[in-house]
C-alpha cells in the first residue's frame, strides 16, 4: 500500500453535482433524471436538454454502459 500523498486534482463536491458524488462514496452511480420526459441528464443541468422541463430526480443506475 502506498503511503504517498494524492497529487491530483479533487473534484468540487457542491452545487448540482453533489448527488453524483456523494452516490459514488455510497457505492452507487447516480444520475440525474428529467421528471417529465424520463431522460438522464449528465453533467447534472437546471433544464432538461430534450423537453426543457425544470424538474427532475435523482436515480441509482447499474453502471454498465
Amino acid at each position: 500500500m502506498s503511503t504517498t500523498p494524492y497529487a491530483k486534482p479533487l473534484p468540487r463536491i457542491d452545487g448540482p453535482n453533489r448527488p453524483f458524488w456523494e452516490g459514488l462514496r455510497a457505492g452507487k452511480v447516480m444520475l440525474q433524471r428529467c421528471s417529465d420526459c424520463g431522460r438522464h441528464r449528465f453533467p447534472a443541468t437546471r433544464n432538461c436538454a430534450h423537453c426543457l422541463s425544470d424538474r427532475s430526480d435523482w436515480r441509482e443506475v447499474s453502471g454498465a454502459g
